[in-house]
């Protein structure tokens, strides 16, 4: 289960333990100017296959180990930090502020799952007279690693780590506090890693950051197969879906991930019934990290572009509007299914895997007049 190859640079070696053959897991270790720094510890994700690697040990010494830069939020960039920690990291996390806030939700959050997903097989294969595996990591792992996020310089500030090694974290236009990294090592150059680059002309955040020229480049490749369509002909197409499904008396529903996606639609909706190109309607965000997410970004207005920025300015909330109720609470998600006509739904997961939309789509699936948007 070894994934390992390794770049030498000039005098800097570079090794690929993650986002090879797959693009989850990122992970790769920079050994430069004196310092061993790791670039993301992402979880892997998808199959069995890739799933047994997350339980690996790593291929290098997590205690060796001095910075961990963090380019965003991401499970598949920032799962295994706790597992690293737990291992022997003591070294310091860099990460911009908004990674910081988004990490710290998303890490107690997998590792409450992980702790619900281990009671509920314990039981079933200690019956089987099975030993169930234990956790990657728990909530004490989590708090353990959160603790050591103690360096998060803003976009364009540059760090210097130590004489040789200055980092300055970019827009990359991904996620909230999304960053491609720059490294300019004395001596040997310019290294970018790329992390995940989002699409241009996206709402709330800015685009991402263009390089003018670099020795070396990370690049992530997730969608390098594919042409995006533009971002007005998906609202446009949200629309009228929208207003196909009142038409005939029905609700909407629409299975998002609750960093990113659930805010871009909120940010998107709000701005049909401002314009009154939807009809009025309830729209419910069944999503209690996907409210917190959504917290999380307006503390943030630092990283919004023009247009987001320009809304608060005007005193107005980019991801508020009239008819939003958003629901926390289990009873009150459950309340949801007797609303049988004129409602959006935006829960979680964004895969239909688990969440809260199940029980949505079980309400609503099968009636001829709702919808489900992916």
């Amino acid at each position: 289960g070894k994934i390992l190859s390794v770049y030498p640079v000039k005098m800097t070696e570079l090794s690929f333990y993650g986002g090879v053959e797959t693009v989850t897991g990122s992970c790769f270790l920079l050994e430069t100017g004196g310092l061993r720094i790791l670039v993301d510890c992402g979880m892997f994700q998808g199959d069995e296959r890739w799933e047994k690697l997350n339980h690996a040990p790593f291929d290098f010494d997590p205690s060796a180990i001095d910075y961990l830069i963090l380019t965003h939020g991401h499970l598949d960039h920032t799962g295994r930090v706790p597992l690293l920690v737990k291992r022997g990291f003591r070294g310091s996390i860099i990460c911009t502020p908004g990674t910081y806030d988004i990490a710290k939700v998303v890490l107690m959050d997998s590792a409450r799952l992980q702790e619900e997903d281990y009671e509920h097989w314990r039981k079933i294969l200690l019956r089987r007279g099975e030993k169930p595996v234990p956790p990657l990591y728990t909530t004490l792992d989590a708090l353990d690693a959160i603790r050591l996020f103690n360096k998060t310089p803003r976009y364009n500030e540059p760090l210097r780590l130590n004489n040789r090694v200055t980092i300055t974290f970019k827009d990359a236009g991904h996620i909230l506090g999304a960053s491609s990294v720059l490294l300019d090592i004395k001596g040997e150059g310019r290294i970018i890693f790329s992390g995940d680059i989002g699409n241009r002309n996206k709402p709330i955040i800015r685009d991402p950051w263009m390089p003018d020229g670099a020795d070396t480049v990370i690049m992530e490749t997730t969608y390098a197969d594919r042409t995006h369509r533009g971002f007005e002909e998906s609202v446009e197409e949200l629309k009228e879906v929208i207003n196909t499904v009142c038409r005939r008396g029905g609700n909407v529903l629409i299975p998002a991930f609750a960093v990113e996606r659930a805010q871009d639609l909120l940010f998107v909706l709000r701005g049909l019934i401002k314009r009154q190109e939807i009809p009025t309607c309830k729209v419910y965000l069944d999503s209690p990290m996907g409210i917190s997410v959504t917290d999380i970004m307006r503390r943030h207005p630092d990283c919004f572009d023009e247009e987001t920025a320009g809304l608060i300015q005007r005193g107005e909330d980019p991801f508020t509007f009239p008819g939003l109720e958003v629901t926390r609470e289990p009873e009150d998600s459950k309340k949801i299914n007797f609303v049988k006509s004129h409602a959006i739904v935006i829960a979680g997961s964004g895969m239909c895997t688990g969440g809260r939309i199940k029980h949505h789509l079980k309400h609503n699936i099968w009636r001829k007049e709702c919808a489900v948007v992916f």
